[in-house]
């Protein structure tokens, strides 16, 4: 397949124009959702908490240290914003790949600390499609602890539930 100058261009335009537009993702603040309040079984949240890179980013990878208001969300029904890394690249449709929180992550350059990245394991070997350029939510229940993935050590995993085009 040839690709046209002009194809070319445009399609680096377009990227470039994602990449800035993500980069800007201000996902909402977390907030751990009190289990008394939404009259569920003990542990299980009636709506997952939304989480952000920033507070994931306070996971000391090396010696495992983290602040309360992150080891309470461990186990913890969880929404997080970012953009997909499948683990095959041949695939349209995976049940596992990594949660980055930017466009580009682990492509041709070094891969983001295992606090920024999350490896996602789709529930019951449920298949999503792979999507390369949006930025997606992922719903699943958190769980802190390091992988070893194809890119690296990895801080973080996820039980998907499902996936959600992302909406700021």
């Amino acid at each position: 397949m040839t690709v046209s100058r002009a194809q070319a261009i445009a399609t680096f335009a377009a990227l470039i124009a994602v990449t800035l537009a993500t980069s800007a993702m201000v996902p909402a603040p977390v907030v751990p959702v009190p289990v008394a309040a939404t009259g569920s079984a003990p542990g299980v949240a009636a709506e997952p908490v939304t989480l952000d890179w920033k507070t994931m980013a306070a996971l000391n990878y090396r010696t495992g240290e983290m602040p309360e208001s992150l080891r309470k969300l461990n186990g913890v029904l969880v929404r997080v914003p970012g953009f997909m890394v499948p683990l095959e690249d041949t695939e349209t449709r995976v049940t596992e790949f990594l949660l980055v929180p930017y466009f580009g992550a682990c492509i041709h350059v070094p891969p983001p600390p295992p606090n920024q990245m999350a490896h996602v394991l789709m529930l019951k070997g449920q298949q999503v499609d792979v999507n390369l350029w949006d930025p997606i939510w992922i719903v699943g229940t958190l769980k802190i602890e390091n992988v070893e993935s194809p890119y690296g050590m990895v801080g973080y995993q996820v039980t998907g539930q499902r996936i959600e085009p992302y909406e700021g």
